[in-house]
């Protein structure tokens, strides 16, 4: 809770000195959850979140999880922005899904299979 008050603290500062013109956020992504996202969606989003993290069972599956919503929620967010504003250059960014990869490749992990059971867990 601590951690995530001072983000939200650093954000509304870096926010308010780049509005009076102090600080220039060059790789700036602060519109990446622009009004573009309907609020039912944001609500399913968080609901969904909720849910993947109590029914995970291992750092891998958490892991995989955490990245299988950040690249949902950066899919939807380009393609609301798409419907939104169409297929201008200056609008379309997929830098952002690049974060997810690092969840997917840290969540790689050999599991012992069965060939018609799938994984078994040890």
């Amino acid at each position: 809770v601590i951690f995530l008050l001072a983000m939200l603290a650093a954000y509304a500062l870096l926010s308010f000195l780049a509005d009076k013109g102090y600080v220039a956020i060059v790789a700036s992504h602060t519109k990446v959850f622009s009004t573009q996202i309907p609020v039912w969606v944001l609500i399913l989003l968080a609901v969904m979140t909720l849910y993947v993290g109590w029914i995970v069972a291992d750092l891998q599956e958490a892991l995989f999880a955490s990245g299988i919503i950040l690249f949902i929620i950066y899919l939807l967010s380009f393609i609301f922005r798409i419907v939104g504003f169409g297929l201008n250059q200056n609008e379309i960014d997929l830098s952002i899904l690049i974060t997810a990869v690092p969840f997917l490749v840290l969540s790689i992990k050999e599991y012992k299979v069965d060939r018609f059971l799938g994984k078994i867990t040890q």
